[in-house]
């Protein structure tokens, strides 16, 4: 179920399906910050990545003594979330365990996503709590996709990403979807250009 929020600055719409961000826009120029899930390309928006980021060796691991099969990225981006609370300006998703996550994670937790509008921007918060009694090994992400160059008259090297404070990004070696080697990137860099290569 598609979702739609506003206020005087941005209009965003989230879907329930994955808890996730579909649009965003700015009022007044309506150009769409967001991808938009072209299947030739890439057919998601933003999607939400748990229990795991990244890919297992055969998409399996094992944990108590039993093999269980988890595909990349985890199956929270497919599932159905339900809405908690929902605002003018907000939406809370919650995602619960169950019989068939236990088939693939078997843990006890609440994954809730809240998205927000502030001004002009979207506060994204994610929360995750241990249900059960055992340690719960775990991690999320988020992968949202951007329109790049936003409008036809740009080309993608114009665009950047531009963090608040130098930062110093390593980047994963893969070889079949599985990590070898970390290298850096980029040294003490607050902003990195984009391009093709």
């Amino acid at each position: 179920m598609l979702s739609k929020f506003e206020n005087k600055k941005i209009v965003i719409i989230t879907n329930s399906k994955g808890a996730e961000l579909t649009s965003m826009r700015l009022k007044g120029d309506d150009t769409e910050y967001i991808w938009q899930a072209d299947a030739n390309y890439w057919g998601r928006h933003a999607p939400v990545l748990f229990p795991i980021v990244g890919r297992l060796k055969d998409n399996r691991y094992i944990y108590g003594g039993n093999t269980y099969k988890l595909n990349q990225h985890g199956f929270a981006r497919d599932k159905d979330f339900d809405i908690m609370d929902k605002s003018d300006t907000s939406i809370l998703y919650v995602l619960k365990s169950n019989a068939e996550t236990k088939e693939v994670y078997p843990f006890d937790f609440e994954l809730k996503i809240k998205y927000e509008i502030c001004e002009n921007r979207v506060m994204i918060r994610y929360y995750v709590l241990n249900t059960g009694l055992e340690d719960m090994y775990f991690s999320i992400g988020a992968h949202p996709g951007f329109n790049c160059p936003l409008h036809a008259d740009k080309k993608l090297e114009d665009c950047y990403i531009e963090f608040d404070n130098p930062e110093t990004i390593n980047t994963s070696i893969f070889k079949e979807g599985t990590i070898l080697d970390m290298r850096p990137a980029f040294k003490n860099t607050s902003v990195i250009s984009l391009s093709k290569d």
